[in-house]
């Protein structure tokens, strides 16, 4: 199951309350503005949602699963935002004949011989790639947009370990993407990715990286296949309308918008306070009060509704109806209850999955703080109709209670920031550097 990738519901009917609303994007706006002033602290290269070794054998079945739902999320992420219902319907078309039907469609005996496992896995790639070209397209972009910075600065140096690696830039991705290469571009990005700087090299890699990702994915899903047959056995795919994006349900009136008001609506503690008055003249070298009420105020600023709240959320709502019950999850007892998602999840979608009354795990994130988040919609009764839904009343319920718990962990984090002086760790990108490789680099998909 999959969000949809165009608008369509809103949550008039069924809107939390402006109140709570407000409070929460209360933290969260002053949270923004502190980390547009402390320095963002990079992931550590052995974190998990840029670890090489996610998936470090094959006969990890429970991490390989994993990987391969993350993989077949990456493959249906063609485009940022989506364009339109045909489109929605080409994703299906594609999961449903270009992937499972092709892969059910082999034999036992055919999964066995390299020679076609080759022949498929290229096919699959070339309909991955026309599938996904948009983004494909951006990633070729950045990396020729930037390869000419990195080999230039090459040129100024004549080391024996410039002079082999540029040349290997040069030749395919694929070859390329060795552990030398991987661990060269790692050295020459390193500076900058522990204080989260833009540069060429950091751009490179990461769109080496993402490139190279594709070629891994048809790798794990003929994997997933040979090791569970029946995941494509004709499924049904399903997709959940996305959410539109919509202004602040709320409004902060333009005195109030300074971080004091801010922070005297957060918290009483005296010490946070003094934390803030301290800092407050470093604060205000960046003009402060002035961003803050300038983002709040933005007649531009829309909120958006993340694709792993939007299944978590859909998820609850079915497991609340007498019809269908609580959602079974393929092989629950050895897996558990999983999401899938492209991306790394953000710092509040991990917020939303540790406070949800159910457990679902998710995706490792990669702790980017992203202030225009908001939960999920609830679709109830027309507005005006004399009809209470016990079941959209449990989702509000349920929606109150997350909401709550969340604003609390913003809270800590808030002040944890004041107190600490610290930036909040993250990533200037929502991708990973380095692609989860169940494979290492040593065989690549159709051969190439």
């Amino acid at each position: 199951m999959m969000p949809s990738a165009t608008s369509r519901a809103t949550d008039t009917d069924s809107a939390l309350l402006q109140r709570q609303l407000k409070r929460f994007y209360n933290v969260a706006f002053l949270l923004f503005g502190l980390k547009e002033f402390f320095p963002q602290k990079p992931i550590p290269p052995n974190h998990a949602s840029d670890d090489e070794t996610i998936v470090t054998r094959l006969d990890d079945d429970v991490e390989l699963y994993k990987c391969f739902v993350n993989k077949i999320a990456q493959i249906c992420d063609i485009k940022h935002g989506g364009d339109t219902p045909g489109q929605l319907a080409s994703v299906r078309k594609f999961l449903s004949d270009d992937i499972f039907k092709v892969l059910h469609g082999m034999t036992d005996e055919e999964l066995k011989n390299e020679t076609k496992v080759k022949e498929i896995s290229s096919l699959l790639l070339l309909k991955i790639i026309a599938g996904s070209r948009w983004r494909i397209y951006k990633y070729i972009k950045d990396l020729v947009a930037n390869a000419e910075s990195c080999i230039g600065s090459c040129a100024m140096d004549s080391s024996p370990e410039v002079v082999q690696e540029s040349h290997l830039l040069l030749q395919t991705l694929q070859e390329a993407h060795t552990s030398a290469f991987k661990t060269f571009l790692r050295h020459k990005a390193s500076n900058d990715e522990r204080h989260n700087t833009a540069s060429p090299w950091s751009d490179t890699r990461h769109a080496i990286g993402r490139l190279h990702s594709y070629t891994i994915a048809v790798r794990v899903i003929i994997e997933a296949r040979k090791k569970w047959p029946d995941l494509f056995d004709s499924p049904e795919i399903i997709t959940f309308p996305s959410a539109d994006k919509v202004e602040a349900p709320f409004t902060i009136k333009e005195r109030m918008c300074t971080g004091k008001d801010l922070l005297n609506r957060l918290t009483t503690d005296p010490e946070v306070h003094q934390d803030y008055e301290d800092l407050l003249p470093h604060l205000q070298t960046i003009d402060f009060d002035n961003r803050l009420k300038n983002e709040i105020k933005d007649p531009e600023w829309k909120t958006t509704v993340h694709a792993e709240v939007i299944l978590l959320s859909n998820l609850r709502r079915e497991s609340l109806s007498p019809e269908d019950g609580p959602t079974r999850f393929f092989m629950e007892d050895k897996f558990g209850k999983y999401i899938g998602c492209s991306k790394p999840t953000c710092l509040l979608c991990d917020y939303y999955f540790d406070s949800f009354p159910i457990r679902v795990d998710r995706r490792k994130g990669h702790g980017n703080f992203y202030h225009k988040w908001r939960v999920a919609d609830i679709q109830g009764p027309p507005a005006g109709a004399m009809v209470i839904d016990p079941v959209v009343e449990k989702l509000k319920a349920d929606r109150k209670e997350t909401i709550e718990e969340m604003i609390k962990k913003l809270r800590k984090e808030v002040t944890s920031v004041l107190v600490e002086r610290r930036g909040l760790r993250g990533s200037r990108y929502d991708s990973r550097h380095t692609p989860s490789d169940p494979f290492g680099s040593v065989a690549t998909a159709g051969g190439v």
